[in-house]
């Protein structure tokens, strides 16, 4: 573990030297293919070397989220002078450290939202965060700020954390398909907390506003609300402007713009299945199965579905009540990913490298897994 973690250091210490070689391409060298060719050796750095010197889950599946996939993807916007690290009045300091974190500067001046006027009047929750629309007696929840949400608000999301350790002791005494839902609700819950205590610490070192890296997800109702404007919003905003966005602009012309929609979504949900299936090689050292391509492939159809019939059918287009969305998102991904990584015993696999992990990390007397 102490290579590992010496490993570990020495990546990230290359990476932030990378990213101040980046910072001053980005200075000199003009947007397009000259500056393409200056910064590949980085992006090449950062795809290779998590895979191949990080081996635990305390480590690995960070450093490649962070750098295989938002830095890099960051960086391939910065070669034509578009996304987040284009901004020139960014420091060198909140250059790298937008570069290399899943986080995004908030942008200064927020978009009022929308209203139709034949809804009633919004009322204002009292965190002031979202909106609540009545609309022909279907409830519809609005956004109306991307900023980071109080400490507390994401302190009362975390209040199921210590059961996983319980969860997995007496896994043999609980059904298969409850337990493969706990999982998955557990994995979600995770995610969030990563995110948003890495833009939480980010936001107060850079002294600069950040957008939320979640929307509170399981108030979703649609699926185009959840993953466009809810679910893992960093992930969602660098696939927008790398992939979906230049498929829809080149592709519009030749297929329409409903065609070019179509290939548009789908080739969005593959490039994710493959990141994800980039992250379970980091962790388990296997060839994912076809368990992440259905599971994306399937979700990018019910998309498409779902924005075809909108249209045709009030019901999908006022939206659904929270948390059906949710809940169908959560039990696909349980059917189609959760229970077959169980089958592997990947829960096994991944409890005892955290176990392993957090020994090095924390004292003995606070490793409390029963």
């Amino acid at each position: 573990m102490e290579a590992e973690i010496c490993r570990f250091i020495i990546i990230w210490a290359s990476a932030i030297l990378g990213l101040c070689y980046c910072n001053v391409v980005s200075v000199f060298v003009r947007k397009g293919m000259p500056r393409l060719m200056a910064i590949t050796p980085v992006i090449l750095f950062f795809a290779v070397s998590p895979l191949y010197y990080l081996h635990t889950v305390l480590f690995g599946p960070v450093t490649v989220f962070c750098l295989s996939w938002i830095a890099n993807f960051k960086l391939l916007l910065l070669t034509f002078d578009t996304g987040p690290l284009s901004d020139s009045s960014l420091s060198l300091v909140q250059f790298v450290s937008l570069a290399c974190l899943p986080i995004i500067k908030a942008s200064s001046a927020q978009d009022p939202p929308t209203q139709n006027p034949k809804t009633k009047k919004p009322q204002t929750a009292r965190n002031g965060q979202y909106e609540v629309l009545e609309e022909k007696s279907r409830l519809v929840v609005v956004s109306t700020s991307n900023d980071l949400k109080s400490p507390l608000h994401y302190a009362r999301r975390a209040w199921a954390l210590p059961f996983i350790p319980s969860v997995y002791a007496y896994r043999e005494s609980i059904h298969p398909v409850l337990r493969v839902h706990i999982y998955t609700y557990y994995m979600c819950i995770i995610l969030e907390m990563e995110a948003v205590t890495i833009a939480m610490l980010a936001q107060w070192l850079l002294k600069m506003d950040l957008e939320q890296p979640f929307n509170e997800p399981y108030l979703s109702t649609s699926l185009r609300d959840f993953w466009g404007r809810r679910w893992n919003l960093i992930s969602t905003k660098i696939l927008r402007s790398t992939i979906f966005s230049p498929i829809f602009q080149y592709t519009s012309k030749t297929l329409g713009h409903a065609g070019a929609l179509i290939f548009s979504i789908m080739g969005t949900f593959l490039v994710s299945a493959l990141m994800h299936a980039l992250l379970y090689y980091q962790v388990f050292r296997v060839l994912p199965s076809w368990s992440f391509l259905c599971f994306f492939v399937f979700q990018g159809l019910c998309l498409i579905i779902e924005g075809a019939m909108r249209s045709r059918f009030a019901t999908i287009r006022q939206g659904f009540r929270p948390p059906f969305i949710y809940f169908f998102l959560m039990s696909t991904f349980a059917w189609l990913v959760m229970s077959d990584m169980v089958e592997q015993n990947a829960d096994t696999v991944l409890v005892n490298q955290f176990i392993a992990s957090w020994k090095v990390v924390l004292p003995s007397q606070f490793i409390c897994f029963v």
